[in-house]
């Protein structure tokens, strides 16, 4: 991984947050984004990406997946590999999968960029709700963060 710049550039953080649900009903090829930061980085290099996923409701066979979406300067998209974010389990709450994920993207030109945490539900007949309540009644927050050079 090529690290450009001079050697004080400092890393940063831009993250976001929601509490908003957000419900995939049925079997979707398409992807929607649920949580997104921008930032604007002075130096050409990697970008860390990392989505975390608090709760999650089902009902239904449920396969729900994630993936992490850059988009730089200009508009070219790159795309992390799917993972699978929860499956059907009992009592509505879905089986999470480790709740988190993270990739990295290498040799992103200096710029405004958007990441965006992107979900879509394989399993047919089926209902996800994202962000949904914590047991307890608290309100769960699902993240997306990106950690780059200055």
């Amino acid at each position: 991984m090529a690290l450009y710049g001079p050697i004080d550039d400092h890393m940063k953080v831009s993250r976001s947050s929601t509490t908003s649900d957000r419900s995939l009903s049925g079997r979707t090829t398409s992807w929607t984004s649920h949580v997104t930061t921008t930032f604007t980085s002075t130096t050409t290099g990697p970008v860390l990406a990392d989505a975390m996923c608090s709760a999650m409701y089902e009902s239904g066979a449920v396969n729900m997946q994630c993936r992490l979406n850059l988009e730089v300067s200009g508009g070219t998209n790159y795309y992390s590999d799917a993972y699978t974010a929860g499956v059907q389990m009992a009592n509505n709450y879905a089986q999470m999968s480790s709740g988190a994920m993270s990739t990295t993207f290498q040799n992103v030109p200096a710029g405004t960029h958007v990441l965006r945490a992107q979900f879509r539900n394989m399993g047919n007949s089926s209902t996800a709700i994202l962000s949904y309540f914590d047991q307890g009644g608290q309100s769960s927050y699902d993240q997306v963060q990106a950690i780059y050079r200055g």
